[in-house]
């Protein structure tokens, strides 16, 4: 049998104020990212598709992330599995906005409680988004689960007997990680923050018992703590700069550029001791003046901040 296991996808998520043809950047990378994954999954020829989890970012996306979901499903002539991620699980009695996809007959979704769903034979146990699952025997399991072994899920996780099932397709953590021989979690169809520095975005082949991962394009999330050598790398990127020295001007030249999609700045500056609190409420921006003031923040650095503080508020 040859699964497909698409990752996260957060269809809907939207981050930033920049706005393409009416529609939030960020939304519409991860709309052109689903689009792009759908495509050569379906080239791959499976007998099933999988999806981890967290198909749209929350349980009330715009109307544009429904139309995304359905045309890019339709493109899929096999059985399809999908499950609810902690994004899209809706509370109590809620509407769970994957039942949309009733309309496909090919789409099988699991929401609320674990299933078992059996394609040609083989079985799929899924576990929507839980913190108390149960595993049942099957021969794959389809979670959306906070694996213990994960430093991020170390306090709070649970244990995943990965022995029980030929091959385990894992959502929730966002980065390509690997657990075992048999078990993955595919990490996400695009970056949403620099935690994903670094790490690929794609989908996760079976295939008689073969891994491959297919690594796809997303749009690059970069760290820079000094001037870079050239902006070519930075070509629709989103940059992060972190910097503790007066000379910030580097920063500001680099915001002019106009080259990066976004540019944020990450102060590093030495306490100093005995901070008197603030008690009094004033407005934003003559808050932040005297707060930088206390911290001994550079004027350079401090006006570069307040700029960039302006533009949010606008």
């Amino acid at each position: 049998m040859k699964i497909v296991a698409l990752p996260d996808v957060h269809l809907g998520f939207r981050s930033g104020s920049k706005v393409v043809d009416g529609i939030n950047l960020r939304e519409n990378d991860v709309y052109h990212a689903f689009d792009n994954m759908i495509d050569l999954a379906v080239k791959e020829s499976p007998d099933v598709v999988v999806v981890v989890g967290d198909l749209f970012d929350s349980t009330r996306p715009p109307a544009a992330a429904y139309c995304v979901a359905l045309k890019g499903l339709r493109k899929i002539q096999c059985p399809v599995i999908v499950i609810s991620g902690n994004h899209d699980k809706p509370l109590r009695d809620a509407w769970s906005p994957l039942s949309v996809l009733s309309v496909l007959p090919h789409v099988k979704c699991v929401v609320d409680s674990p299933s078992t769903i059996y394609v040609e034979g083989a079985s799929f146990y899924c576990i929507p988004y839980t913190t108390t699952p149960k595993f049942e025997e099957a021969d794959f399991l389809v979670a959306h689960l906070e694996d213990k072994s994960v430093s991020q899920f170390r306090n709070r996780g649970i244990e995943i007997p990965y022995e029980k099932y030929t091959y385990c397709f894992l959502g929730h953590l966002h980065m390509y990680t690997k657990l075992s021989e048999n078990a993955c979690y595919i990490g996400a169809v695009e970056r949403f923050s620099f935690n994903q520095e670094g790490f690929p975005c794609g989908y996760l082949v079976y295939d008689k018992g073969g891994i491959r991962f297919v690594e796809t394009p997303a749009r690059p999330y970069i760290t820079l703590t000094s001037p870079p050598q050239t902006l070519d790398s930075l070509q629709g990127a989103i940059v992060r700069c972190r910097t503790s020295g007066a000379d910030v001007s580097w920063v500001e030249e680099l915001r002019r550029s106009g080259v990066p999609l976004q540019v944020t700045v990450e102060l590093s500056t030495q306490e100093p001791a005995n901070v008197p609190e603030l008690t009094v409420v004033k407005p934003l921006l003559e808050s932040f003046d005297e707060f930088c003031e206390m911290k001994g923040i550079p004027r350079k650095l401090r006006s570069l901040c307040v700029d960039v503080l302006k533009q949010n508020m606008e």
